[in-house]
Protein backbone atom coordinates (compact mmCIF):
# COMPACT_ATOMS: atom_id res chain seq x y z
CA UNK A 1 0.00 0.00 0.00
CA UNK A 2 2.67 2.42 1.23
CA UNK A 3 4.14 1.94 -2.60
CA UNK A 4 0.74 3.27 -3.88
CA UNK A 5 0.68 6.09 -2.15
CA UNK A 6 4.49 7.15 -1.97
CA UNK A 7 5.29 9.94 -4.28
CA UNK A 8 1.60 9.04 -6.23
CA UNK A 9 1.94 12.36 -8.24
CA UNK A 10 5.13 10.92 -9.85
CA UNK A 11 4.21 7.36 -10.28
CA UNK A 12 3.57 5.62 -13.51
CA UNK A 13 1.13 2.86 -13.63
CA UNK A 14 3.50 0.33 -15.12
CA UNK A 15 5.79 1.06 -12.45
CA UNK A 16 4.01 -0.47 -9.68
CA UNK A 17 4.32 -3.70 -8.88
CA UNK A 18 0.90 -5.74 -7.75
CA UNK A 19 2.63 -8.62 -7.12
CA UNK A 20 5.66 -9.54 -4.77
CA UNK A 21 8.76 -10.55 -6.84
CA UNK A 22 8.61 -14.63 -5.58
CA UNK A 23 4.58 -14.95 -6.96
CA UNK A 24 5.94 -12.91 -10.21
CA UNK A 25 8.57 -15.81 -10.56
CA UNK A 26 6.04 -18.66 -10.38
CA UNK A 27 3.42 -16.96 -12.66
CA UNK A 28 6.54 -15.64 -15.40
CA UNK A 29 8.58 -19.23 -14.85
CA UNK A 30 6.99 -22.33 -12.81
CA UNK A 31 4.02 -22.20 -14.48
CA UNK A 32 4.83 -21.39 -17.99
CA UNK A 33 8.07 -23.81 -17.71
CA UNK A 34 6.46 -26.33 -20.54
CA UNK A 35 9.05 -27.72 -21.73
CA UNK A 36 9.31 -31.98 -21.80
CA UNK A 37 11.98 -34.02 -23.14
CA UNK A 38 10.79 -36.00 -26.10
CA UNK A 39 12.51 -38.27 -28.28
CA UNK A 40 14.23 -36.40 -31.06
CA UNK A 41 13.72 -40.08 -33.20
CA UNK A 42 9.55 -40.61 -32.31
CA UNK A 43 6.97 -39.53 -34.58
CA UNK A 44 3.54 -38.31 -32.88
CA UNK A 45 2.12 -41.39 -34.54
CA UNK A 46 5.13 -43.50 -32.24
CA UNK A 47 4.02 -41.10 -28.83
CA UNK A 48 0.48 -41.78 -29.50
CA UNK A 49 1.38 -45.81 -30.16
CA UNK A 50 2.94 -45.36 -26.63
CA UNK A 51 -0.35 -43.91 -25.23
CA UNK A 52 -2.01 -46.84 -26.38
CA UNK A 53 0.13 -49.28 -25.44
CA UNK A 54 0.34 -47.98 -21.94
CA UNK A 55 -3.29 -46.63 -21.43
CA UNK A 56 -5.58 -48.60 -23.90
CA UNK A 57 -8.33 -48.30 -21.61
CA UNK A 58 -8.18 -44.97 -20.28
CA UNK A 59 -10.39 -41.94 -21.76
CA UNK A 60 -8.28 -40.06 -24.67
CA UNK A 61 -11.09 -37.89 -25.77
CA UNK A 62 -14.49 -36.57 -24.59
CA UNK A 63 -16.46 -34.68 -26.28
CA UNK A 64 -19.92 -33.56 -25.21
CA UNK A 65 -21.88 -36.77 -24.32
CA UNK A 66 -18.73 -39.18 -26.03
CA UNK A 67 -15.98 -40.53 -24.79
CA UNK A 68 -13.49 -42.92 -26.74
CA UNK A 69 -10.33 -44.88 -24.82
CA UNK A 70 -7.09 -44.98 -26.41
CA UNK A 71 -7.32 -47.99 -28.07
CA UNK A 72 -10.53 -47.04 -29.48
CA UNK A 73 -9.14 -43.82 -30.92
CA UNK A 74 -6.57 -45.71 -32.39
CA UNK A 75 -8.72 -48.76 -34.41
CA UNK A 76 -11.09 -45.47 -35.78
CA UNK A 77 -7.93 -43.50 -37.04
CA UNK A 78 -6.61 -46.44 -38.37
CA UNK A 79 -9.82 -47.37 -40.25
CA UNK A 80 -9.55 -44.26 -41.69
CA UNK A 81 -6.30 -44.36 -42.88
CA UNK A 82 -7.03 -48.19 -44.72
CA UNK A 83 -9.93 -45.69 -45.87
CA UNK A 84 -7.55 -43.03 -47.44
CA UNK A 85 -4.94 -45.92 -48.43
CA UNK A 86 -7.51 -47.59 -50.76
CA UNK A 87 -8.58 -44.01 -52.14
CA UNK A 88 -5.29 -43.71 -53.33
CA UNK A 89 -3.87 -40.94 -50.49
CA UNK A 90 -0.52 -41.84 -49.27
CA UNK A 91 2.60 -40.21 -49.05
CA UNK A 92 2.01 -36.22 -49.32
CA UNK A 93 -1.26 -36.45 -50.88
CA UNK A 94 -3.18 -33.37 -49.67
CA UNK A 95 -6.68 -34.17 -47.53
CA UNK A 96 -8.72 -31.62 -47.20
CA UNK A 97 -10.93 -31.93 -43.37
CA UNK A 98 -14.15 -30.28 -43.29
CA UNK A 99 -15.27 -31.02 -39.63
CA UNK A 100 -16.54 -29.38 -36.53
CA UNK A 101 -14.57 -29.12 -33.65
CA UNK A 102 -14.87 -32.87 -32.08
CA UNK A 103 -13.75 -36.82 -31.71
CA UNK A 104 -14.04 -36.94 -35.81
CA UNK A 105 -11.39 -34.31 -36.09
CA UNK A 106 -9.16 -35.92 -33.98
CA UNK A 107 -9.68 -39.48 -35.26
CA UNK A 108 -9.08 -37.29 -38.92
CA UNK A 109 -5.69 -35.73 -37.94
CA UNK A 110 -4.02 -38.91 -36.46
CA UNK A 111 -6.03 -40.96 -39.72
CA UNK A 112 -4.26 -38.68 -42.67
CA UNK A 113 -1.12 -38.45 -40.64
CA UNK A 114 -0.83 -42.85 -40.04
CA UNK A 115 -1.71 -42.67 -43.97
CA UNK A 116 1.46 -40.23 -44.59
CA UNK A 117 -1.23 -37.59 -45.84
CA UNK A 118 -1.19 -33.34 -45.55
CA UNK A 119 -4.10 -32.47 -43.68
CA UNK A 120 -5.76 -29.26 -45.37
CA UNK A 121 -7.84 -27.72 -42.57
CA UNK A 122 -11.26 -26.37 -43.91
CA UNK A 123 -12.92 -24.33 -41.28
CA UNK A 124 -16.61 -24.45 -41.48
CA UNK A 125 -17.02 -21.38 -39.84
CA UNK A 126 -14.97 -19.68 -42.75
CA UNK A 127 -17.51 -18.00 -45.71
CA UNK A 128 -18.53 -20.05 -48.34
CA UNK A 129 -16.27 -17.77 -50.79
CA UNK A 130 -13.02 -18.86 -48.82
CA UNK A 131 -14.09 -22.34 -48.23
CA UNK A 132 -14.37 -22.52 -51.79
CA UNK A 133 -10.86 -20.34 -52.68
CA UNK A 134 -9.38 -23.21 -50.55
CA UNK A 135 -11.12 -26.49 -52.37
CA UNK A 136 -10.16 -25.05 -55.99
CA UNK A 137 -6.36 -24.11 -55.27
CA UNK A 138 -5.00 -26.80 -53.27
CA UNK A 139 -5.63 -29.60 -55.61
CA UNK A 140 -7.27 -31.76 -53.02
CA UNK A 141 -6.56 -36.10 -53.03
CA UNK A 142 -9.35 -36.72 -50.88
CA UNK A 143 -11.74 -34.80 -48.15
CA UNK A 144 -13.00 -35.95 -45.00
CA UNK A 145 -16.10 -34.28 -43.63
CA UNK A 146 -19.95 -35.36 -42.29
CA UNK A 147 -22.57 -35.94 -44.39
CA UNK A 148 -24.18 -32.96 -43.03
CA UNK A 149 -21.66 -30.65 -44.08
CA UNK A 150 -21.39 -32.84 -47.00
CA UNK A 151 -24.70 -31.64 -47.94
CA UNK A 152 -24.23 -28.11 -46.68
CA UNK A 153 -21.23 -27.70 -49.04
CA UNK A 154 -22.39 -29.03 -52.01
CA UNK A 155 -21.76 -26.27 -54.28
CA UNK A 156 -18.35 -25.62 -52.67
CA UNK A 157 -17.15 -29.35 -53.24
CA UNK A 158 -18.73 -30.08 -56.42
CA UNK A 159 -14.84 -30.51 -57.69
CA UNK A 160 -14.33 -33.52 -55.83
CA UNK A 161 -14.73 -36.62 -57.59
CA UNK A 162 -17.32 -39.18 -55.25
CA UNK A 163 -14.80 -41.54 -54.79
CA UNK A 164 -12.55 -39.13 -53.05
CA UNK A 165 -15.08 -37.77 -50.50
CA UNK A 166 -14.93 -39.73 -47.21
CA UNK A 167 -17.92 -39.65 -44.39
CA UNK A 168 -16.69 -40.05 -41.18
CA UNK A 169 -19.14 -40.90 -39.72
CA UNK A 170 -19.60 -44.11 -42.08
CA UNK A 171 -16.22 -45.13 -41.44
CA UNK A 172 -16.41 -49.02 -39.12
CA UNK A 173 -13.56 -49.65 -36.80
CA UNK A 174 -11.19 -51.83 -37.58
CA UNK A 175 -10.84 -54.65 -34.17
CA UNK A 176 -7.83 -56.98 -35.04
CA UNK A 177 -4.25 -56.47 -35.34
CA UNK A 178 -4.09 -53.46 -37.86
CA UNK A 179 -1.44 -51.82 -37.85
CA UNK A 180 -1.30 -47.77 -39.54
Amino acid sequence: LHQFTSDLETKIISDIEILDEETKNKILFDFNNTRANYSIDKTVIDLFKEQVKNHSEDIAVSCQERQMTYLELDQFSNSLAVELFDRGVGNNCLVGVLLEPSEYLLITILGIIKARGIIVPIDTSYPDYRKRYIVENSNLDALVSTEELIGNNLEIIRDISFDKLLNIESIERLTGDENC
